[in-house]
């Protein structure tokens, strides 16, 4: 699930029961300078992609760096 307040993105990697669905984020993808982008594959293969670990919310600001909170 990803949800936004306007300012940030909240993503949430979790599953009760079942294997958690992969998650996936960049925040220096060249095809969206300035951007940040969160899929559940990587969408290119110019940016970093990284994988939200399981049980995690990821918080993403475009003033701050990415942030990890356990569930």
């Amino acid at each position: 699930m990803v949800v936004s307040d306007g300012e940030r993105l909240y993503a949430v990697r979790h599953a009760i029961g079942d294997a958690c669905p992969t998650l996936y984020y960049t925040t220096d993808d060249d095809a969206f300078p300035d951007g940040q982008l969160i899929a559940s594959e990587p969408l290119t293969e110019s940016g970093v992609w990284q994988s939200v670990p399981e049980h995690q919310i990821l918080i993403l600001d475009p003033e701050e760096p990415p942030e990890l909170l356990s569930l």
